[in-house]
Protein backbone atom coordinates (compact mmCIF):
# COMPACT_ATOMS: atom_id res chain seq x y z
CA UNK A 1 0.00 0.00 0.00
CA UNK A 2 2.86 2.36 0.77
CA UNK A 3 4.27 1.69 -2.71
CA UNK A 4 1.12 3.12 -4.31
CA UNK A 5 1.42 6.29 -2.24
CA UNK A 6 5.07 6.71 -3.19
CA UNK A 7 4.30 6.29 -6.91
CA UNK A 8 1.43 8.78 -6.69
CA UNK A 9 3.68 11.15 -4.76
CA UNK A 10 6.36 11.03 -7.46
CA UNK A 11 3.77 11.63 -10.21
CA UNK A 12 2.20 14.60 -8.43
CA UNK A 13 5.63 15.99 -7.58
CA UNK A 14 6.72 15.81 -11.23
CA UNK A 15 3.52 17.57 -12.32
CA UNK A 16 3.93 20.36 -9.77
CA UNK A 17 7.59 20.93 -10.67
CA UNK A 18 6.73 20.97 -14.39
CA UNK A 19 3.90 23.46 -13.90
CA UNK A 20 6.05 25.74 -11.74
CA UNK A 21 8.92 25.72 -14.24
CA UNK A 22 6.57 26.40 -17.16
CA UNK A 23 4.70 29.28 -15.56
CA UNK A 24 7.85 30.79 -14.05
CA UNK A 25 9.47 30.98 -17.48
CA UNK A 26 6.30 32.43 -19.05
CA UNK A 27 5.90 35.02 -16.29
CA UNK A 28 9.53 36.10 -16.53
CA UNK A 29 9.16 36.63 -20.29
CA UNK A 30 6.23 38.97 -19.55
CA UNK A 31 8.26 41.12 -17.19
CA UNK A 32 7.90 39.45 -13.79
CA UNK A 33 11.12 39.77 -11.79
CA UNK A 34 13.25 36.61 -12.04
CA UNK A 35 12.79 34.24 -9.14
CA UNK A 36 9.42 35.43 -7.85
CA UNK A 37 7.68 32.11 -8.39
CA UNK A 38 10.66 29.89 -7.63
CA UNK A 39 10.14 30.01 -3.89
CA UNK A 40 6.78 28.31 -4.38
CA UNK A 41 8.47 25.12 -5.56
CA UNK A 42 10.12 24.18 -2.24
CA UNK A 43 6.91 25.00 -0.38
CA UNK A 44 4.86 22.77 -2.69
CA UNK A 45 7.40 19.96 -2.46
CA UNK A 46 7.51 20.33 1.32
CA UNK A 47 3.74 20.12 1.61
CA UNK A 48 3.72 16.99 -0.53
CA UNK A 49 6.47 15.41 1.56
CA UNK A 50 4.66 16.30 4.76
CA UNK A 51 1.36 14.85 3.52
CA UNK A 52 3.12 11.68 2.34
CA UNK A 53 4.72 11.39 5.77
CA UNK A 54 1.31 11.61 7.43
CA UNK A 55 -0.08 8.88 5.20
CA UNK A 56 2.87 6.48 5.35
CA UNK A 57 4.11 7.22 8.91
CA UNK A 58 7.69 7.87 7.77
CA UNK A 59 9.18 10.48 10.10
CA UNK A 60 12.11 11.49 7.89
CA UNK A 61 9.67 12.65 5.19
CA UNK A 62 8.02 14.98 7.69
CA UNK A 63 11.41 16.40 8.65
CA UNK A 64 12.41 16.87 5.00
CA UNK A 65 9.02 18.45 4.24
CA UNK A 66 9.39 20.90 7.10
CA UNK A 67 12.89 21.85 5.97
CA UNK A 68 11.69 22.32 2.40
CA UNK A 69 8.83 24.58 3.52
CA UNK A 70 11.26 26.61 5.64
CA UNK A 71 13.58 26.96 2.63
CA UNK A 72 10.73 28.21 0.45
CA UNK A 73 9.64 30.76 3.05
CA UNK A 74 13.24 31.94 3.46
CA UNK A 75 13.65 32.28 -0.31
CA UNK A 76 10.43 34.29 -0.50
CA UNK A 77 11.48 36.66 2.28
CA UNK A 78 14.92 37.07 0.71
CA UNK A 79 13.37 37.79 -2.70
CA UNK A 80 11.13 40.54 -1.33
CA UNK A 81 13.96 41.95 0.79
CA UNK A 82 16.31 42.14 -2.23
CA UNK A 83 13.68 43.69 -4.51
CA UNK A 84 12.34 46.29 -2.11
CA UNK A 85 8.97 44.70 -1.43
CA UNK A 86 6.14 43.89 -3.79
Amino acid sequence: MTGIFIVLFVVVLALIIGIIIRYTAAAERRGLPPGLLRQISPIAIGLLLFSLALVSDILILAVLGGLSIALGVFMGIKFFWDNGGI
